[in-house]
């Protein structure tokens, strides 16, 4: 029987629904969330969507999953610099994400770095031999996997920003809104090429 390949939005729409019923884990209901509250959780996104593109342009092996790593760095780069004029414009002062917050994506490259797994790729890096060992493969799928998770995350706090009554949240979430799902299906559409080895 023949398997139908869905089309990246399809992905998207299934991912953002299923982080709607989590919403209350990544962003408060659009009246209770503050303008403060949005940019220190964007901030915090920004910055995890960062080190995860520096991660990606420095571990993965897929030139494809690399030009994307590229692709995050200088968009969430613009992102990050944007919200951090909105913060200014606001008097907020954004959160020092590369701090030691439990769970941030800091912590989770540093564990990565520190890995078997990324010890087996640096080894078979430096022995020049990608064909013998599959953890190459299998760290270009577990980077975009993890990327996915991630923007849907974004997506749910900017889908939630956009609806904001601060205009200027409104006007910032709007403008980067379409980027993350960019982003988002760029990600699922490469994972298809690169799937996940069991």
């Amino acid at each position: 029987m023949k398997k139908k390949i869905q089309s990246p939005g399809y992905y998207l729409s299934l991912i953002v629904i299923l982080l709607a019923g989590s919403t209350h884990l990544f962003a408060q209901n659009n009246d209770k969330l503050s303008v403060e509250s949005f940019i220190q959780q964007a901030a915090t996104i920004g910055s995890n969507e960062l080190a995860m593109g520096k991660l990606g342009l420095k571990r993965a092996q897929n030139e494809k999953v690399r030009t994307y790593a590229e692709q995050l760095i200088g968009d969430h780069t613009t992102i990050n610099a944007d919200l951090s004029a909105l913060g200014k414009a606001k008097h907020i002062k954004l959160p020092d994400t590369m701090g030691s917050p439990i769970n941030s994506m800091q912590t989770r490259i540093d564990t990565a770095l520190e890995s078997s797994t990324a010890k087996q790729v640096d080894n078979t890096l430096k022995k020049g031999d990608l064909t013998t060992d599959t953890t190459v493969a299998d760290f270009d799928s577990q980077y975009l996997q993890t990327v996915i998770s991630d923007h849907g995350k974004a997506i749910v706090l900017y889908s939630s920003g956009a609806k904001h009554q601060d205009p200027d949240v409104q006007t910032f979430c709007l403008k980067y809104l379409p980027v993350l799902k960019r982003h988002l299906e760029e990600a699922i559409s490469l994972s298809r090429e690169i799937p996940i080895k069991k």
